[in-house]
C-alpha cells in the first residue's frame, strides 16, 4: 500500500508596495533661495512633519502638513523661515521627513 501525503512549503511573495525615495532640488542652495522636497507616496498620509537640523542635531526648522494625500508630495522648504530668522551659515544640514508609517532623512548643502 502507498500512502501520498502533501506537506506545504512556506513562500515569501513580494507586495507591491514601491520603495519611496526623496528628492531635493536644487541642492546646493545658494544665496537666500530655498529648494523643494519630492517623494511619490503610494497611500494617503495623516501628516508629514518636516524638520531640518544642523551637523550637532540642533533643531533649526519644524513644519508639519496634515493629510498628504497619495500621489506626489511636495514641499518647499524657505531658509528664511528657520529658528530665530537668523542667517544660516553655509555648511551641511540634514532634513528629515516623518509620516505616521515611514522616516527619510537627506542632505542638504548650503552655500552663500
Amino acid at each position: 500500500m502507498i500512502y501520498i501525503t502533501s506537506t506545504s512549503t512556506p513562500t515569501l511573495t513580494p507586495t507591491s508596495s514601491a520603495v519611496n525615495v526623496v528628492s531635493m532640488f536644487p541642492n546646493p542652495i545658494r544665496g537666500s533661495n530655498g529648494t523643494t522636497l519630492q517623494i511619490i507616496f503610494s497611500e494617503p498620509h495623516d501628516y508629514v512633519k518636516v524638520k531640518v537640523y544642523t551637523l550637532s542635531f540642533r533643531k533649526i526648522y519644524e513644519d508639519q502638513v496634515n493629510n498628504a494625500s497619495a500621489g506626489l508630495f511636495a514641499y518647499y522648504v524657505d531658509p528664511g523661515k528657520f529658528k530665530g530668522n537668523l542667517a544660516i551659515a553655509n555648511g551641511l544640514y540634514y532634513v528629515t521627513m516623518t509620516t505616521p508609517t515611514q522616516n527619510w532623512m537627506v542632505k542638504l548643502l548650503i552655500l552663500r
